[in-house]
């Protein structure tokens, strides 16, 4: 008899392709986010990068997003990897609520009112955290002011700051339209100092970018004549991003955004009133029963946890587990759920509850059909609650992989893309077969 629901975190090309097309392959009931590239799924594209990620597979992605971020397209239209160096960050929101990623040269700014990725300010974003002098030690130049009283004379101005030859032809032959001045300014900001010698080189700091010039040959530097930008944005994430998840980097196929988390569910962080009757101890799931309690579709289940008294933990699963049922009266939640908006955490947990209740009421069975049948349920039943909990079109732009999983979940119950018993056929069958 199967004893043991799970709800596996998989890839969107499993949740929403797989279930398309009957010729699509079925894939093992052991599936390791680890083994497939699963980022286009979850937008257009992705592009893992090894290069940064210090060795053992690790690395950063950059990527397309079907409902956020055009990372990738947008590190391809200004130049790539010999513009703007390799990733060195995962994207990430920050208290402007907008979305960021860094490369090795610069910082990429996502703005969702126009679709579109610029480069932030990052050499003043520096500046503004008072390191200056930490720049001036790795010979980048101290800001100057313009003691402009309009932005159309401080742009003259600095302009004019324009002096050495090679860098004002990098900065001019910009990657999008070359020779057009007003693109350059677009695209890496304007001067920020004058051209500065430092031993080997000449450097000019600009407001998105920095531009050293080599002067002669020297060991471990660049060709004389060479114009190269600095890499700002590894000394950005040094001072600023050291020992955050944000600079952590990871397998691929794990494309998460990381969120800020004064971004994250502010309705459902109020502790006040928390639900009492549950043989729960962690503030983090009693809010994730405080967030479906006025839902319909979770009250079997949460009658059930209260007169059974069922146990209900996070615990260390299985990576791609995120919860599981067991008729020992026990319902287990990941430990990463904890770092989840409360709302996804909430849904996976009625997953969980829909199969107590049905545990309860004896209709669990040993039955293949009857197992697709309680998955089906369980999917429904947490699709429906996230459409409640974040609105019918899903959560956009969604932050998490898991977040993606249930907008393709609440995509299939309103019929785009497939049908949820397909999809339960596809994710389930081999544990409902055994």
């Amino acid at each position: 008899m199967v004893s043991i629901f799970r709800l596996f975190l998989l890839a969107i090309v499993l949740a929403v392709s797989a279930v398309a097309s009957a010729a699509q392959p079925r894939y093992p009931f052991a599936f390791s986010l680890n083994s497939y590239a699963v980022g286009p799924a979850f937008g257009f594209r992705e592009r893992f990068f090894t290069e940064t990620g210090g060795g053992d597979g690790l690395g950063f992605s950059l990527s397309d997003y079907m409902d956020g971020p055009q990372f990738l397209a947008a590190f391809e239209r200004l130049g790539g990897e010999q513009v703007l160096g390799y990733p060195v960050s995962r994207p990430f929101v920050e208290e402007d609520g907008l979305v960021y990623q860094l490369t090795q040269r610069a910082l990429l700014q996502w703005f969702p009112d126009e679709s579109l990725v610029r480069l932030a300010n990052l050499y003043q974003i520096l500046e503004e955290a008072g390191l200056d002098d930490a720049l001036f030690e790795q010979f980048i130049p101290k800001p100057l002011p313009d003691d402009a009283s309009s932005y159309n004379e401080a742009k003259a101005t600095r302009l004019g700051w324009l002096t050495h030859d090679a860098i004002r032809d990098a900065y001019l032959q910009n990657p999008l339209v070359p020779g057009d001045v007003s693109v350059s300014i677009e695209l890496y900001g304007l001067p920020m100092s004058m051209p500065e010698e430092f031993g080997p080189f000449i450097a000019q700091r600009f407001q998105r970018i920095a531009f050293q010039y080599w002067t002669r040959d020297v060991p471990g530097g660049q060709p004389a004549g060479l114009v190269v930008p600095i890499n700002g944005g590894d000394i950005l994430k040094e001072y600023i991003y050291t020992g955050t998840e944000i600079a952590s980097p990871h397998l691929a196929g794990e494309i998460d955004i990381v969120g800020n988390p004064t971004t994250i569910a502010p309705p459902y962080a109020n502790d006040a009133a928390l639900p009492d009757g549950y043989n729960v101890r962690d503030v983090q799931i009693l809010r994730g029963i405080k967030v479906l309690e006025p839902l319909a579709s979770a009250r079997a289940g949460l009658e059930a946890a209260r007169v059974l008294q069922t146990l209900i933990v996070f615990r260390d699963l299985p990576r791609q587990v995120l919860g599981s049922f067991s008729s020992s009266n026990t319902i287990d939640l990941a430990s990463q759920l904890k770092s989840q908006d409360v709302r996804a955490l909430a849904v996976v947990l009625l997953h969980e509850l829909v199969h107590l209740a049905d545990w309860r009421s004896g209709t669990i069975s040993s039955d293949y059909k009857a197992c697709l049948q309680a998955e089906e349920r369980a999917i429904t039943a947490e699709a429906a609650a996230w459409g409640s909990l974040v609105g019918p079109d899903g959560k956009r732009p969604a932050l998490t992989r898991l977040e993606r999983l249930e907008n393709a979940r609440l995509d299939l119950l309103q019929g785009i893309g497939g049908t949820i018993l397909d999809h339960a056929e596809n994710l389930y069958n081999e544990i409902c077969a055994a």
